[in-house]
């Protein structure tokens, strides 16, 4: 981690420092992890229809017996059901009652002596209708391989595995834009440097010149013209100067020390020199391009086309008749003699005219066809992207072959010109004519070698360095 005590010095402010304060505190990066709690709390959510569900009721109630007395009764009722992730529910039950089972049975009956004095006689009168069970229900048709809850957690899942890949996109996202403002400012620097150079160069001239002029070797109007080249210089330097400063604010906002803070590279933190141009083996391009295939772009694309599969199962599950059976064994706490009682039962529900399920199973089959071209072309711009930075890192080494060509031959016509003007077979004008050729030609140089490692980030880019998790970044080193 950066300290502000150690960018106080004038330390060297790498392209990769620039990554690793990327990587710990842009805020944009932090809120692409966010959506990684987010997907956390979506699984949560889809967990809870799997857990074990209790109720419970309690009634109390006032009645009256077959005497006329009245009396009180206690009902107690409690339940737990269980929603698997394999279909099948569980349900278990107690209830315990003290109101008898025929208490208004003997109002209905109340003219029939002879059934209620049976009733009496017999084990049912006064039973208080105590028993626990436990048993299932299991779907045979709908919701048997899927259901709305199982689907919520798939898709859930799948939330998470698309929050991983948007923030391995979005860092390299970030990489590419700071790595493109880091070499502008690089650039602003160098030609800031030119400039410097430049203009302590007239200065000097200036000086030497006044000298000549006091002594007569030279005619007053060299001196006007050495002071044009100092105040033209000095408006170039100045303007270089806002160049810099400004590039270096546009790369501050990628460099936080902190959460809160940021940091402004100064001319201090400049590197010497910007690297030389490299060249790329074709059998590693052709690598390059196969191991792109696993870059974010195509595993989010791929996680779209599974949600949609999830929807088109749910929604040809819809189109099934409803076929539950549901075995519920009962046992007596009253009497366990009686032995285990088994309630069974099949319910059926048939959906007359599904157009919601249709609807939804030509939604899902329109989406996953659109993604299946999707992903065709994203392919394809991928391959493209790739080709397009080894273009661009082509055109630009070559550029610099050019530009440094052009700068060592006016660099050496600039010094030509400087021993010609010594020894009198030359002119001032047509001296500070070529050290301006000569500096123009040095900017270019700059210019072509911050845009051959703005290509070189374009490249690392398309190729998914910056994304692809477990990436061999040794390749360079290959070269």
């Amino acid at each position: 981690t950066l300290t502000k005590n150690l960018w106080l010095s004038d330390k060297t402010l790498e392209l990769e420092d620039v990554h690793r304060q990327v990587d710990l505190y842009y805020p944009s990066l932090d809120s692409a992890e966010l959506e990684r709690e987010l997907a956390k709390a979506e699984i949560m959510g889809a967990k809870s229809s799997f857990i074990p569900r209790f109720a419970q009721r309690s009634l109390l109630e006032s009645y009256r017996e077959l005497d006329l007395k009245r009396k009180e009764g206690f009902t107690f009722s409690s339940e737990l059901s269980w929603q698997s992730p394999f279909a099948v529910e569980l349900i278990g039950s107690v209830r315990a009652t003290t109101l008898p089972v025929l208490a208004e049975d003997g109002l209905i009956y109340n003219s029939n002596k002879a059934f209620l004095d049976s009733v009496k006689k017999s084990k049912l009168y006064g039973y208080n209708d105590s028993e626990m069970s436990f048993g299932l229900r299991l779907p045979i048709l709908r919701n048997l391989l899927i259901d709305s809850y199982r689907a919520d957690l798939k898709q859930a899942k799948l939330l998470s595995s698309s929050a991983e890949y948007g923030i391995l996109k979005k860092r390299a996202d970030l990489f590419l834009e700071s790595s493109h403002k880091y070499w502008s400012w690089v650039m602003a620097g160098m030609n800031y440097r030119v400039a410097e150079k430049m203009l302590q160069l007239s200065k000097e001239r200036l000086e030497g010149t006044n000298e000549r002029v006091k002594e007569g070797a030279s005619p007053p109007i060299d001196f006007v013209e050495a002071q044009s080249q100092v105040t033209s210089r000095e408006e170039a330097l100045i303007k270089a100067r806002r160049d810099l400063e400004k590039e270096a604010i546009s790369l501050s906002l990628y460099i936080w020390m902190n959460e809160l803070d940021l940091f402004t590279p100064s001319y201090k933190n400049l590197p010497e020199s910007i690297p030389e141009p490299l060249s790329i083996k074709t059998e590693i391009i052709n690598e390059h391009q196969l191991s792109a295939l696993m870059r974010p772009e195509i595993f989010l694309l791929d996680i779209e086309s599974k949600q949609e599969s999830i929807n088109l199962r749910l929604a040809k599950n819809e189109m099934l008749p409803k076929l539950d059976l549901e075995v519920l064994p009962t046992q007596s706490l009253e009497d366990f003699d009686d032995g285990t009682n088994i309630r069974g039962s099949l319910v059926l529900d048939v959906p007359l005219y599904p157009l919601k399920a249709k609807s939804q199973i030509l939604k899902a089959k329109t989406k996953l066809e659109k993604n299946s071209l999707a992903q065709r072309q994203i392919k394809a711009a991928i391959s493209n992207e790739i080709r397009d930075a080894v273009s661009y890192l082509e055109t630009s080494r070559e550029r610099i072959a050019r530009s440094r060509e052009a700068f060592d031959q006016l660099n050496q016509l600039a010094e030509a010109e400087r021993i010609r003007f010594k020894f009198g077979s030359s002119n001032l004008f047509l001296l500070n004519q070529r050290e301006i050729s000569a500096a123009q030609a040095e900017t270019k140089l700059i210019e072509a070698l911050a845009d051959h490692q703005k290509a070189l980030a374009n490249y690392r880019y398309a190729i998914g360095e910056w994304s692809i998790p477990n990436f061999d970044k040794t390749w360079i080193s290959k070269l």
